[in-house]
Formats: structure tokens, C-alpha cells, sequence
């Protein structure tokens, strides 16, 4: 066969190949009205503001024939193709993160909902400084070693420390030790030996939380939460190993 045949039989091979290729596309992307939305959820439904809001519909594919569909999002103007089989069907799903306190309304291809974005609490200036443990039931060391010796130890406890310059109230501290072989232990909450309630008020400046200790010999974790008026302000974790050597 002459050169020149040779290159036209190419040229119309190839032709072939991208018109099946351009013929299956279109055939993908026709019969957007096949496919349909339903069952938009919007969670949460109240957020602060800087908080993701997760927005989703299922899409499906009522028609005979593969078809695709630009679904949007009108809160935030996102918009995102689907390409579904006849049958099948897809959840479609969206984030917005909202930055004004105010109802959104939201509207995927004719679905409507809202939620709310309200203002994010101001946390109180409270820090959990470290973990202690109270020696013979009178002095206090801080458990930075990772390390200590067990015997004649009482308490264990966290030092907090309040930057405000008045009390802050409803302030509560969670506080879990897990021994070696993962189980929680429920020391009693005291101060040094005295009963403490929660929550309570925390005046500016440090102040020590302990509880009853009496260590065995091996690994511990102890973790601290402080929360003031049902919001987690502060937390820290510490690992350690007792000895009696």
C-alpha cells in the first residue's frame, strides 16, 4: 500500500476511535433531567461559626440510560457532576463552613433547608500548668520525670492556674488514671484529705486539685480536663512509671 494510503487509513482509524470516544460522552452527559434529588440533610443543624455545617442529597438515576448532572450547592456556591447508571444511585455531599452569626438558607437543585450559625463562646483564661503528686501528705512535687518512687505517695493531682482578674464559676476538672493493663481507676477527689465539691469557683491565681493515690508498681496515664460552663477550656495527658526499687 502507497505511504500516503497507509497515513489515511491511520487518520480514519483514529477518527473511529475519538468519534466512539465523543459518542460515549455525550451519551454520559445527556438526560440530566434523569436524574433526580432527594432526602437533603443539613448537620448540624446549629453550629458556631468557623465550624464545618456537612450538607448532602441523594442523587439517582431514574431513566433507561447512563446520564450525568452538575449538582449545586447554592450556600457557598459549590457545585459538584455526578454520572450515574439507569438505577443507581449516589449521595452527594458538600462542607461549608460559615463566618457570620445568622440563618443560612440552603438550596441543592430545588431541595431547601437552613441551619443556624450563632457567635462561639469566650473561654475563660484558664490553663491546666502539670500533673503533682503529694508525698507523705504534705509535700508537693511536680511529675515531670516520667519517674517516681511510690512508696509513702497519698495524692496525685493538676495545678490550675486562673488569668482572669475575677473568679470564674461552674468550673469543673475530669480526671482519669489508667494503670498499666488499661483500666480506669476512680480515685476519690479531695484536697489533701479535704472534701471538694464540683463544680466549683476558681479564683485568679494557682490553685491544686489532688486526689487519693496509692500507686502499685507499673505504668500509669493520667488524663485532665477543665471545663467552665459546659465548654472544654483546657487538657493534658502525662505517662508514668512507678518504682519501688
Amino acid at each position: 500500500m502507497p505511504k500516503d494510503g497507509k497515513k489515511a487509513g491511520i487518520l480514519v482509524g483514529l477518527a473511529g476511535v475519538i468519534g466512539g470516544i465523543l459518542l460515549l460522552t455525550r451519551k454520559a452527559e445527556a438526560h440530566p433531567e434523569n436524574i433526580i434529588l432527594s432526602n437533603l440533610v443539613i448537620e448540624p443543624g446549629e453550629v458556631y461559626t468557623g465550624e464545618p455545617v456537612s450538607i448532602s442529597a441523594t442523587a439517582t438515576n431514574i431513566g433507561t440510560e447512563p446520564a450525568t448532572k452538575q449538582i449545586t450547592c447554592e450556600v457557598g456556591s459549590m457545585k459538584k457532576m455526578v454520572t450515574l447508571n439507569p438505577g443507581e444511585s449516589k449521595v452527594v455531599s458538600f462542607q461549608f463552613i460559615p463566618q457570620e452569626v445568622r440563618i443560612y438558607q440552603v438550596s441543592v437543585d430545588g431541595l431547601s433547608g437552613s441551619f443556624s450559625a450563632i457567635a462561639a463562646p469566650v473561654l475563660p483564661s484558664i490553663k491546666l500548668i502539670g500533673f503533682h503528686y503529694v508525698w507523705r501528705a504534705q509535700s508537693t512535687w511536680s511529675l515531670t520525670d516520667r519517674m517516681i518512687h511510690g512508696q509513702d505517695i497519698t495524692h496525685i493531682g493538676v495545678v490550675l492556674r486562673n488569668d482572669e482578674v475575677a473568679d470564674v464559676p461552674s468550673v469543673s476538672l475530669k480526671f482519669r488514671i489508667i494503670d498499666g493493663g488499661g483500666r480506669e481507676l476512680s480515685p476519690a477527689l479531695d484536697q489533701y484529705l479535704r472534701a471538694m465539691s464540683q463544680p466549683f469557683t476558681l479564683a485568679p491565681g494557682s490553685r491544686g486539685i489532688f486526689y487519693s493515690f496509692t500507686p502499685a508498681h507499673e505504668h500509669y496515664r493520667a488524663e485532665a480536663e477543665i471545663w467552665a460552663a459546659g465548654q472544654l477550656v483546657d487538657s493534658r495527658a502525662i505517662e508514668f512509671d512507678v518504682t519501688y526499687d
